[in-house]
């Protein structure tokens, strides 16, 4: 996926940002797969709802994971994974 999505978010607007910062935390939209698509682009919480959508569609059993590292006078950063 990392060929073909890149990493970027969209606003509640529907506007679309390059960089991560204190405005994402409040502005964040999660995008369904199918703007994943249309945008090419998502960070990885939408990443993972355009693999878990087409897990789903494939009837394939699937877990998501969310993990969160925090580290001082930083945000959270998530990771997820799809297991099946």
């Amino acid at each position: 996926m990392h060929f073909n999505i890149a990493y970027k978010w969209m606003d509640q607007a529907g506007e679309l940002h390059d960089e991560l910062g204190p405005m994402m935390y409040t502005e964040y939209s999660l995008m369904t797969p199918q703007e994943v698509l249309e945008n090419q682009c998502g960070i990885c919480v939408d990443q993972v709802e355009l693999e878990r959508d087409w897990f789903e569609k494939h009837n394939y059993q699937y877990e998501v994971l969310n993990i969160q590292i925090f580290r001082e006078n930083d945000a959270p950063w998530p990771c997820f994974f799809n297991l099946f």
